[in-house]
């Protein structure tokens, strides 16, 4: 019965591989591959086995469960987010009670509820019809003995196989539960660690001394740096749905005034706003991180670490971030003391915020930024201020539509695009935020830079099986409140989240080395020459130079 239950177990798991979505079932694996994953589950098996008193079908049926928990999840992830379940994400989903909101919605709670219910019934079947089996006084030890092998055997083959650090390339060459394997195996190992180390001090930010030497501006005089990562801010005018011109109306203003505009080539889709971020902040590419680039807080060491924020401290800058969400998702409370923020504004620090949906409006976001701007600070030092907004995320579905969203389309949208429909109303509140930094930044007396970029594309499954998935890139713009563009067409570029911080980083540089006379005097500042040269898709910016009126009509 012990083997019997066994050979059920890994003809069924090899079988359920059928029922990954079609681009991600593996073809014809190697022999190795195929190797680990009978062994990896046969060690499952029996540490099983060991827990339920020796039932090998109770044993088969634990291990097939717990399978099934992994495609289910699997399948809810991918199609909200085009990407497989990753080990990583296991540190994600542990805080599922802490935020159900921002996890639970995506599950397909009818199928979740009924597995769930089959499931309980079998195992209560199971428990009922097979007894305990006695095997000896030696057999708990003979089992142990017999999982030191196939578990020595694993952790050798996982150690060694290549990984390409493509989800879906990963999971087609290993299979989803050997790819999990792998991962977890190797994002231990030292010589992962050490290379994640080597990589977090090689950044291709400038260091701080050799900046310093270039500038000639006291810290009072440097300019203020506001970044905001919107959330999933893009363009949706370039989807096919016939969306009124005027909903970025602010956005194409700014973006012709911008020194630097275009899209960003970000490392998510829908979600996982912590890639780009981190790339963002620390100015090493994503990919470089290897096996720890999709969940990077999860794995970075306790200590001091190079990066934007911590270069701009030795600048003379007062770090701070404001997100109106708690601090610790995503473990930023902390990371983030870490890269060189010394005060992070979570939502405690907002006094009843006005909310557009469930999350705090970006409206309240830019009031808490103007609100730390204009906050008494020492010597008059420089601020940097990194804004991560919460109005438009997820899960769209779940939220009722505002009143007049309709308003945002030309011709009515189809039913299936309630998910755009609520997105395009917090994106017109996007744009206002916009605007409203940039309106009250213009009148600020000291020069003063804004970032402003989108993180991911939107979860919108349903929209994008009807009108066709966009490339993933969203969109940004760097302006500067006394250096509007005075070119016909400002630099346009393809970028990814650590070469717009480094071009950030050079054009404060720029602008710190330039003599403080020349400031307010409306000459062009542009930033460091040698970008990629890109043609913006979409409208072009509008040449107006007040930009239109915050609640202007839209036609």
């Amino acid at each position: 019965m012990l083997l019997t239950g066994l050979l059920l177990t890994l003809i069924l798991a090899q079988l359920s591989h059928n029922l990954l979505p079609h681009r991600l079932r593996p073809g014809k694996r190697p022999v190795g591959v195929w190797l680990l994953q009978q062994l990896g589950l046969a060690c499952l098996y029996s540490l099983i086995l060991l827990l339920v008193d020796g039932r090998p079908l109770l044993s088969s049926l634990l291990v097939l469960v717990l399978l099934a928990i992994v495609l289910v999840v699997n399948q809810a992830k991918f199609h909200a987010l085009r990407e497989p379940l990753l080990f990583s994400d296991l540190y994600l989903y542990l805080q599922v009670f802490r935020h159900p909101r921002l996890f639970l919605p995506f599950l397909n709670l009818p199928l979740v509820l009924g597995a769930s219910l089959l499931g309980a019934g079998l195992l209560y079947a199971a428990l009922q019809l097979e007894p305990p089996h006695e095997y000896g006084s030696h057999y708990p030890y003979s089992l142990l003995a017999g999982l030191a092998l196939p578990g020595w055997l694993s952790w050798r083959l996982a150690r060694d196989l290549p990984l390409t650090f493509d989800p879906d390339c990963d999971v087609q060459q290993l299979g989803l539960y050997v790819s999990l394997l792998v991962y977890g195996i190797q994002t231990r190992l030292p010589v992962n660690r050490q290379a994640l180390q080597t990589t977090l001090a090689n950044s291709h930010l400038a260091p701080p001394d050799a900046i310093s030497r270039t500038i000639l501006q006291p810290p009072d005089k440097r300019p203020d740096i506001v970044v905001v990562q919107s959330e999933s801010f893009f363009d949706a005018r370039r989807l096919p749905a016939d969306i009124r011109t005027k909903i970025l109306a602010h956005f194409d203003h700014v973006h012709g005034e911008s020194l630097l505009h275009g899209r960003l080539d970000t490392p998510a889709w829908g979600a996982n706003t912590l890639r780009p971020e981190f790339s963002f902040l620390s100015g090493i590419s994503n990919r470089a991180l290897k096996h720890y680039r999709f969940n990077p807080y999860a794995f970075l060491p306790a200590q001091p670490l190079t990066s934007i924020v911590s270069v701009l401290n030795e600048l003379g800058y007062e770090c701070l971030c404001i997100h109106p969400n708690q601090a610790g998702f995503f473990n930023r409370d902390q990371v983030f003391p870490q890269l060189g923020f010394q005060q992070f504004i979570d939502i405690d620090g907002f006094t009843h915020p006005e909310r557009a949906g469930p999350y705090v409006s970006d409206a309240a976001c830019a009031g808490k930024i103007l609100e730390q701007l204009q906050a008494p600070r020492p010597q008059q030092r420089p601020r940097f201020i990194f804004a991560i907004t919460m109005e438009n995320h997820g899960p769209l579905h779940l939220e009722p539509l505002a009143a007049g969203a309709l308003r945002h389309y030309r011709t009515p949208p189809a039913f299936r695009h309630h998910d755009l429909t609520v997105y395009l109303h917090h994106l017109h509140n996007a744009d206002r935020m916009l605007h409203q930094l940039t309106q009250a930044l213009r009148q600020q007396e000291r020069q003063a830079l804004l970032c402003w970029y989108g993180d991911h594309v939107p979860s919108m499954p349903a929209v994008y099986q009807d009108l066709g998935y966009p490339d993933g890139a969203t969109d940004f713009l760097l302006w500067h409140n006394q250096h509007p563009s005075n070119t016909s067409q400002p630099q346009s570029a393809l970028l990814k989240p650590d070469a717009l911080a480094q071009q950030l980083l050079q054009t404060v540089i720029r602008l710190a080395s330039e003599p403080s006379e020349h400031h307010g005097t409306g000459e062009t500042t542009a930033p460091l020459s040698g970008s990629c040269q890109y043609q913006q898709p979409g409208s072009p910016p509008g040449p107006a130079q007040t930009g239109p009126a915050p609640d202007a009509p839209i036609p």
